[in-house]
């Protein structure tokens, strides 16, 4: 796993095609920027692929923040149809849930999202996408 101190996201494609991303407790924009690049670099290698998001310690982050966000997806709409399968979720937190949920408002995913409350049902979820899509589920989750 790609790892700076616990303020910066994690990013870890060890497993592909399933993808973990760990983002920061997003305080600041560059941190928010950094997030967005870290959920950009499995687009890059144009193979589908599943993610797992793990937003356990991410807070609500502020209105220009999830406003990013929902720009990314758009910006990265034509990608994320061709390569992303889907992505799992994990968010405790029910203002966390309603942040996330104001963005999908704003600018609805380009895969099915499944937001669940532990990491062990977000990484099921994403293997069940791999399988439907007839890919290599990577040793660790079999």
């Amino acid at each position: 796993m790609t790892s700076a101190p616990a303020l910066d996201s994690e990013y870890d494609d060890s497993a592909f095609p399933l993808v973990l991303v760990r983002p920061a407790r997003i305080v600041t924009d560059d941190q928010n920027a950094a997030f967005l690049a870290a959920l950009a670099r499995p687009l890059l290698r144009r193979e589908r692929y599943a993610m797992v998001v793990d937003a356990t310690r991410l807070d609500a982050g502020t209105a220009p923040q999830r406003r990013k966000l929902a720009d990314w997806i758009r910006e990265h709409r034509a990608l994320g149809r061709l390569y992303v399968l889907g992505t799992g979720v994990v968010m405790p937190s029910p203002v966390v849930r309603g942040a996330l949920t104001a963005v999908l408002w704003l600018q609805p995913a380009t895969a099915p999202v499944s937001v669940t409350s532990t990491m062990a049902e977000a990484e099921r979820w994403a293997v069940e996408r791999l399988v439907a899509a007839g890919l290599p589920v990577p040793a660790r989750y079999r």
